[in-house]
């Protein structure tokens, strides 16, 4: 079970995500109960990495696996610490906040 943090709902995601498949913003989407739009803003701003695939975003599994634990991880650190300790971006994004970095390189 994971609590999506933008959206304040539980949701169950064993076995609905394969680390081996890619998957594009409205799949993703899909799965958090969230807008394509706000999968694509979480791209933009680096916090979930993606790769541009025919111009199109792609998110690889074992990626959006690493987003759903930070994203974990850091509501974790919110409220057991009262804040969060370092920035926001080192805990959402598996590269340290690099993501916006990797997505402009992948649009090259």
């Amino acid at each position: 079970m994971f609590r999506n943090e933008l959206t304040g709902r539980n949701v169950e995601i064993s076995g609905v995500i394969s680390e081996d498949v890619l998957y594009n913003p409205t799949q993703v989407a899909t799965v958090l109960r969230v807008s394509s739009g706000t999968v694509r803003r979480e791209i933009r701003g680096g916090r979930l990495r993606a790769i541009r695939v025919g111009g199109q975003w792609r998110i690889i599994g074992t990626d959006l696996m690493k987003y759903l634990n930070h994203r974990t991880e850091a509501a974790l650190a919110k409220h057991t610490n009262g804040g969060l300790t370092s920035s926001p971006a080192s805990y959402l994004s598996p590269d340290g906040g690099q993501g916006t970095k990797l997505a402009k390189d992948a649009r090259n």
